[in-house]
């Protein structure tokens, strides 16, 4: 025990002594300083990172309507240059809007009579929190409508295939027939 406490006085001493000295006051200030600028800069990033991480979770669960028409369009062609006498095939879109969200909503009634002695309703959307994220509860959300297709095929194409390409794509997108077009395109 006593050999421990000699140790600790003979470290003191040193530690004294160098800081008697004033260029080793300026050493230690400048070495403080830039730890603390280090950690104030790491903690930013960590700050950074969380706020893009949560900024992408938010856009992967969205889906604009670009996203979905662009995604419709290469689910025809898949399927219509899989048809015997397709050769090649490109799919246009015509959609009506883009989609529509509904949330969630807390409706409350006020007792309170207003101006006309009758209470009002209060409505506000549901939110979930999700870590340091705040989010409304989606009830439904709907794509867009398609209105109308257009159809350029390549291939050895004739008017049957016109038209059972047309009743087929009438079908599936839900479309009226007078609709869609199908036109032949240049081989």
């Amino acid at each position: 025990m006593a050999n421990t406490k000699k140790s600790d006085n003979k470290f003191l001493v040193k530690l004294q002594e160098f800081f008697k000295d004033k260029k080793s006051k300026y050493l230690l200030t400048a070495v403080l300083c830039v730890l603390v600028v280090i950690i104030f800069a790491s903690s930013l990033k960590t700050t950074n990172n969380k706020k893009s991480t949560e900024e992408n979770a938010v856009s992967q669960n969205a889906v604009s309507w670009q996203e979905y028409c662009e995604a419709q369009e290469h689910r025809l062609k898949y399927v219509l240059e899989s048809v015997k006498g397709v050769d090649e095939a490109r799919v246009f879109l015509m959609i009506d809007e883009s989609p529509t969200i509904t949330y969630l909503e807390n409706t409350v009634q006020t007792n309170a009579a207003n101006q006309n002695g009758a209470g009002s309703l209060q409505t506000t959307a549901v939110e979930i929190k999700n870590g340091t994220m705040t989010m409304p509860v989606v009830v439904v959300e709907r794509l867009p409508k398609v209105q109308g297709v257009l159809i350029v095929v390549s291939g050895s194409v004739d008017i049957k295939l016109i038209n059972t390409l047309s009743n087929v794509v009438s079908s599936v997108m839900n479309v009226s027939l007078s609709n869609v077009e199908v036109l032949e395109g240049n081989k």
